[in-house]
């Protein structure tokens, strides 16, 4: 992909600030551990003239805390990206919770004065109302097979 298409923006699913947190959230993170994924960035980056994207949804108790984003930002500090937190979206099935608006805020505060661009991405709670919203849709199909 970076010989082949390097105007190309890359988006990494990382929702942990480690490997041990990120196996807990992404079962597929046993085979492809962080460190794997953040070289094979670093490979594309530099053959890329842009920034890659960094998704992070945050889960309350879990992922949220001050001490995860300092974290994200020690391992992320140094190279070009842009970091998207995105607040979870409830489902029946997981038992995660939202995270309040302004941890959301802390978050992003930390990550911005570590020298990372960093957004909210609250367009991904439209929908929630019908458990339509990211996230929530996928697991429906998933249960209704």
């Amino acid at each position: 992909l970076a010989q082949e298409m390097p105007k190309v923006a890359l988006a990494v699913s990382l929702h942990a600030p480690d490997q041990e947190l990120r196996q807990f959230l992404v079962p597929s993170a046993k085979v492809n551990s962080m460190e794997s994924i953040l070289e094979a960035m670093d490979y594309y980056l530099e053959r890329s003239v842009h920034h890659s994207f960094i998704q992070y949804t945050v889960i309350k108790g879990i992922n949220d805390h001050p001490s995860h984003a300092k974290r994200l930002a020690d391992s992320l500090k140094s190279r070009r990206v842009k970091v998207n937190l995105i607040p979870y979206n409830p489902t029946e099935r997981m038992g995660f919770e939202t995270p309040e608006k302004e941890t959301m805020e802390e978050m992003k505060a930390i990550l911005l004065n570590e020298g990372l661009l960093c957004f909210i991405r609250d367009s991904t709670e439209s929908g929630r109302d019908v458990s339509g919203a990211c996230g929530q849709l996928a697991l429906k199909t998933i249960e209704n097979r």
